[in-house]
């Protein structure tokens, strides 16, 4: 009798889909940006200060450690023709970036319209890479950039992605051409771990603003996780805005999560950043992945 029970409880689990046969925990590694209110980076937090929610159970955070490790960095400028009256604010930051990101750092330089045309390589030291950047001749905004698609192109230039490594977007946000949907560049970057910051300068057609969400707050995590800056004005904020996008590209959270679920398919979860007292803390942005995909999709 014993024999057939255990026969039956054999073909019954067969005939299950591998994710309800096993309960195995699965663990991630994941890049995390916590942000003050004014764009600095909040520094000091530990495991005990992230708390996660996935299909509905808890996330265990097993590690969070501040990491400012060599990566890949890739600054991409939208050259359209809305652009043109923030050119030589653009050119002027993108030069001032190369410089001062670390020389550590592989750092590559696009511009977008109706193609994505990479002008600097990803290359090492702040020297070379100033001198490339002389060397340039830059084309005038002009024309229409489906910013879906050309990031969708810049992604799969990078290759394979390492902790940390990231995509730096200057726009003004305006989207209308794209085949590549929100949903589809959102699946795109979880697949591939690209962090995305984006400097968003105000679009003077009138048009709305389709690649990030609106916010009245001068920084605010956007769309895919993106950590977003609106560029206000002045001099003086582009400077400050410059030094907030040099420390966020060159530092993160390596974070260490468990999930008691593991992903079947791409979804949602939750992370937020919690006090001493377990409540969640005010002014605070967390800029992470937004979506979880299955590890077999990992890129």
């Amino acid at each position: 009798m014993r024999r057939w029970a255990c026969a039956l409880l054999f073909v019954t689990l067969a005939g299950l889909p591998l994710h309800a046969q096993t309960s195995a925990p699965e663990r991630r590694t994941i890049a995390v940006s916590v942000l003050d209110k004014d764009g600095k980076a909040v520094h000091g937090l530990t495991a005990e200060n992230f708390r996660g929610e996935f299909r509905g159970q808890p996330v265990r955070i097993l590690s969070a450690a501040e990491d400012s490790s060599p990566r890949r960095i890739a600054i991409v400028v939208d050259n359209s023709a809305s652009m043109r009256p923030h050119s030589s604010r653009v050119w002027t930051l993108v030069g001032e970036l190369l410089i001062e990101l670390g020389s550590s750092y592989e750092v590559a330089v696009y511009s977008l319209n109706e193609e994505a045309v990479r002008l600097i390589s990803f290359t090492q030291g702040s020297d070379a890479r100033r001198r490339m950047f002389n060397q340039l001749k830059l084309a005038p905004a002009r024309g229409a950039t489906p910013l879906y698609d050309r990031l969708v192109h810049v992604s799969r230039e990078f290759g394979m992605a390492s902790f940390g490594d990231a995509i730096c977007l200057i726009t003004d946000g305006y989207d209308t051409t794209s085949r590549t949907t929100p949903d589809e560049l959102e699946v795109l970057f979880a697949r591939t771990s690209l962090r995305l910051l984006v400097l968003r300068f105000p679009d003077t057609s009138g048009a709305a603003i389709f690649l990030v969400s609106r916010s009245r707050r001068r920084l605010h995590t956007g769309d895919f996780g993106a950590v977003v800056f609106d560029y206000i004005g002045g001099a003086d904020d582009l400077q400050r805005k410059r030094s907030i996008l040099n420390d966020v590209l060159g530092w993160a959270y390596r974070v260490e999560l468990e999930l008691s679920r593991p992903s079947d398919k791409p979804r949602k979860w939750k992370l937020e950043v919690v006090g001493a007292d377990g409540k969640k803390l005010k002014d605070v942005d967390v800029a992470y992945p937004r979506l979880l995909v299955p590890l077999s999709e990992k890129k």
